[in-house]
């Protein structure tokens, strides 16, 4: 119940400061250009990287807790025909890779990991293709934002 509170936390932390930039950006853009569809493609062209970085390295940090997943689809495998493709463990007794996988052992830590990179990646893609349809598809109903007709009155 706790790693669902936490991911809870770091979506939304995660989610406004991709929707922040994402509206910003786009008004920045604005100011410059009169069509809301090419703003938006220029906002988010310039975005997609620093995002990709971002949810890259946030799902490979919380992706360290996946071993522990193990002991779950363990469970699966004698529960459902699920193939296995070794019986060997990856990381034999005593080796320190297997030091290192047995360090987050709690089923409970696996799904805050992988319930989290899900998340930040559902964060990710929300911010690129949910929000800027939403934004061009607000302007052209509703009419112009601030920022452009601001930019108009002033030229």
């Amino acid at each position: 119940m706790r790693s669902r509170v936490l991911t809870v936390v770091l979506l939304l932390a995660v989610g406004i400061k991709f929707g922040t930039h994402t509206i910003n950006r786009y008004r920045e853009k604005r100011l410059t250009e009169d069509d809301p569809e090419r703003a938006m493609r220029t906002a988010t062209d310039q975005l997609l990287v620093a995002f990709f970085i971002v949810t890259a390295t946030t799902v490979l940090v919380f992706g360290v807790f996946l071993p522990s997943l193990k002991l779950y689809t363990d469970a699966l495998r004698e529960r459902y025909p699920i193939p296995t493709f070794s019986q060997t463990p990856i990381g034999s007794e005593g080796s320190r890779l297997a030091g290192l996988l047995a360090l987050p052992v709690f089923p409970a830590i696996g799904d805050f990991g992988l319930l989290t990179a899900l998340s930040v990646i559902y964060a990710f893609l929300s911010s690129l293709l949910v929000l800027p349809a939403a934004l061009v598809g607000w302007e052209c109903v509703f009419g112009e934002t601030e920022p452009h007709e601001s930019r108009s009155t002033n030229s």
